[in-house]
């Protein structure tokens, strides 16, 4: 419920934007929740891209984040959803498009990065080593076509093709890495 004095002259965006500022930690980065100790990847991305559609980015140092984002960059070119810990490509895809939303341009080996997340089989794990996934590789293939890089080069329809479901009625067209779950992709 929003309080009599604020119903008049405060609009759900500002609510919005004013939870959204809670959220912020001095360092640049954002918190799922204001109680929450810890800036994460996602939740920056989340503010960002959220205010970015509502049109109140302006209402955050832009600069202050991107630094904050930049400063987490892992040596291998990746991004953690935390700092200091391991980088994943669910979070780089994070740290990319937010990145590109407040208009600053990604830099320093995040292409090296995805490609170790690369398989033999042309998808993409969500860590290096680890076995390829659709959610996996739409983070990598979105990242790098943000990153302005020829994504045809990794020939990934010669894995995703023979995971589309064409026997089966109910989830025909569908796509599945295990030949159970079937997920729609983006």
């Amino acid at each position: 419920i929003i309080p009599e004095i604020l119903a008049t002259s405060t609009t759900k965006g500002d609510l919005l934007t004013n939870f959204i500022l809670r959220c912020q930690n001095s360092s640049g980065g954002f918190k799922n929740c204001p109680e929450n100790a810890i800036p994460d990847m996602q939740s920056t991305f989340q503010a960002v891209y959220t205010l970015s559609v509502i049109g109140k980015l302006n209402s955050i140092g832009k600069k202050t984040v991107a630094v904050w984002i930049n400063e987490t960059q892992n040596i291998d070119g990746g991004f953690p959803n935390i700092e200091n810990q391991s980088s994943t490509l669910e979070s780089t895809y994070f740290a990319v498009k937010a990145l590109l939303i407040l208009g600053y341009t990604p830099c320093n080996n995040i292409t090296e990065y995805i490609n170790q997340c690369w398989n033999a089989d042309y998808g993409f794990g969500n860590t290096p080593n680890s076995s390829s996934n659709l959610q996996s590789t739409y983070y990598a293939l979105s990242t790098l076509r943000a990153l302005g890089v020829d994504i045809s080069v990794y020939k990934t329809e010669q894995w995703l093709i023979p995971l589309q479901n064409n026997i089966s009625e109910d989830y025909y067209g569908a796509f599945s890495s295990d030949g159970k779950v079937y997920n729609i992709l983006s």
